[in-house]
């Protein structure tokens, strides 16, 4: 049996051998198995589960949720959206700026450090497309990155300023 249902599907049922199928939102919990009747001693492979039993026995498979972790973007001080969800699960909604002034500046892109301010260079982190970005283990915090754009004919002069402040 699996602890809880929810927690995945085993193939076959019954035998000294299983196979399990987790459930994307879960994972083993510690202990992976637990011997409920009976006598056995079991042994795991991944997701196989192989038992040698000294006694007609029963096994339950132990699962639990994977943490969730929140990732939220943040625009002039604002918390401007926020996802919660396993690590790996791709972003959606991302706050779209393309058109967003703040104070005459333009976004730029998106940064983790949220007091960030240098004149000429842009934060070494600085993400500008965000396509199939996903959550990361421990959640993060992304701010917006205003910056003065000037175009020339033959060049482009950026001066960078501080993130998410106009």
């Amino acid at each position: 049996t699996i602890n809880p249902a929810a927690g995945g599907s085993l193939s076959p049922t019954s035998g000294t051998s299983t196979t399990v199928t987790p459930n994307a939102a879960y994972t083993y919990a510690n202990p992976a198995y637990t011997v409920t009747s009976g006598a056995a001693t079991v042994s795991q492979s991944g997701n196989t589960f192989t038992a040698t039993p000294t006694a007609n026995s029963t096994i339950q498979i132990n699962m639990v949720e994977k943490p969730k972790y929140a990732v939220n973007w943040y625009v002039n001080g604002t918390k401007e959206h926020s996802q919660t969800d396993i690590a790996g699960t791709t972003l959606t909604n991302i706050p779209d700026l393309e058109d967003y002034e703040c104070g005459g500046k333009v976004f730029v892109g998106w940064t983790t450090q949220s007091s960030y301010e240098h004149a000429t260079d842009a934060p070494n982190d600085l993400i500008t497309n965000t396509t199939g970005m996903t959550i990361p283990e421990n959640g993060e915090d992304y701010y917006a990155v205003f910056a003065n754009v000037e175009t020339t004919p033959g060049e482009t002069t950026t001066s960078w300023v501080k993130t998410d402040i106009a």
